[in-house]
């Protein structure tokens, strides 16, 4: 019956809880410890599994149902966390970029080679990593309630895939534009993997809940994309 949907930990000694809630909260975090360290001792992690599963039913029982997740929403989650799609993305643009790239120069010194069907498939997997990227993007709005670009991690995330929106748009404009967008690409993705940049998914900060505060954001970092493009191409030329 808690208005604000205040969450505790077991270990908040100012703890709401009375009389066998109490006994559970002040006893389940020590319980999952210790069981968490049998676990690594045996391998055996059925016991810490089953702390986990007391937890969540402690949580269901007590709490508002609008305040716990469904089940769907968090496997999404642990999928999500598992695959870890955009730093898996950041590789796979590197070396596409880098082949078609070593291509486009083979063919620019010596026009006789064509690699059409490389090129080809270069573009096709291109198209292909575009989807992925839109793909995470889409999951992560869905699991944090709110457009992913309100942090530094979620932008750079965003300016990337906006870049890459870039390069399907201008990739009939000139043969370099896919290598040199999968470079641009793999570099926002590499530093947003970077210890000093946070991946956690937060709650929206107040400032971006205006719906056409999100849009001047989205539209102001997506330019970066454009800028970031050009001077790229720019450095190649």
């Amino acid at each position: 019956n808690d208005p604000g949907e205040n969450w505790y930990s077991p270990y908040d000694p100012n703890h709401p809880f009375e009389n066998e809630d109490a006994d559970f909260m002040n006893s389940i975090g020590p319980l999952y410890v210790s069981a968490v360290q049998n676990a690594h001792e045996t391998g055996n992690w059925e016991e810490a599994d089953r702390v986990v599963e007391l937890i969540d039913l402690f949580q269901r029982r007590v709490a508002n149902a609008e305040s716990i997740p469904n089940v769907r929403k968090v496997e999404l989650e642990i999928f999500y966390n598992k695959v870890d799609i955009f730093r898996r993305l950041a590789m796979y643009f590197l070396l596409v970029g880098l082949v078609v790239l070593i291509l486009q120069f083979i063919q620019l010194l010596n026009p006789k080679y064509k690699f059409k069907l490389l090129n080809n498939i270069g573009l096709a997997i291109f198209v292909l990593l575009f989807a992925v990227h839109g793909f995470g993007i889409g999951l992560r709005w869905y699991l944090s309630g709110h457009a992913p670009w309100s942090d530094g991690y979620e932008a750079l995330v965003f300016i990337a895939f906006v870049t890459v929106l870039c390069g399907l748009l201008f990739s009939r404009q000139s043969k370099i534009i896919v290598g040199a967008t999968c470079i641009l690409a793999w570099l926002m993705l590499f530093v947003a993997q970077l210890s000093i940049v946070d991946s956690q998914m937060t709650n929206l900060v107040p400032v971006l809940k205006s719906f056409w505060l999100k849009i001047h954001v989205a539209v102001i970092t997506g330019s970066y994309a454009f800028l970031g493009l050009g001077a790229i191409l720019g450095l190649m030329v």
